[in-house]
């Protein structure tokens, strides 16, 4: 069974990513003001913005495509957990989505250009993607009141526990 390479994967990712800022943006600007749109309109612009980097590999130097493509990728996800709280009507707390994104891009530019190491990369990334689809799924499972967990909120916290799962997978 041939298995999709990143570039692929990475295309395919940016493409959703961009589809979910435009739909997102609009229902931000005409249908509701709701708290967290905007920051879910730059998550999936960052989570765009990464991927595109991460599809030119060897067009661009490293320290670009892999260090800051694995770092907006990750801030992409951060920002979306981001939204998920404030959906839920929650105060921010920590920024981990920018602590979390900074760690990202410093150790995939070491993994890459000072210890060349794949694996560490991959780990790196999938540990914070984890991290932030997991706080997201529980923060829109955790805050629902008891009878209204809506549909777009059970499908929404089904997919970041899917993802929470390969990502947790790949480590």
């Amino acid at each position: 069974m041939q298995m999709l390479d990143m570039r692929t994967l990475s295309m395919v990712n940016a493409i959703g990513a961009v589809t979910v800022a435009l739909l997102t943006t609009f229902l931000w600007r005409f249908v509701s003001r709701e708290w967290g749109m905007r920051q879910w309109v730059f998550g999936s612009l960052a989570l765009a913005a990464g991927s595109v980097l991460l599809l030119l590999r060897d067009a661009a130097p490293d320290w670009l495509s892999i260090a800051g493509g694995n770092g907006l990728c990750v801030l992409g996800v951060g920002y979306m957990a981001l939204a998920a709280r404030r959906f839920c009507g929650l105060n921010d707390g920590v920024p981990w989505h920018w602590l979390a994104a900074a760690f990202c891009a410093a150790g995939a530019w070491f993994f890459s250009a000072v210890q060349s190491s794949l694996i560490m990369r991959v780990f790196l990334f999938s540990l914070w993607t984890a991290f932030f689809a997991l706080r997201c799924a529980r923060t829109l499972c955790g805050a629902a009141p008891a009878g209204k967990f809506g549909v777009g909120q059970r499908f929404t916290a089904a997919v970041f526990y899917v993802v929470a799962l390969i990502m947790g997978l790949r480590m």
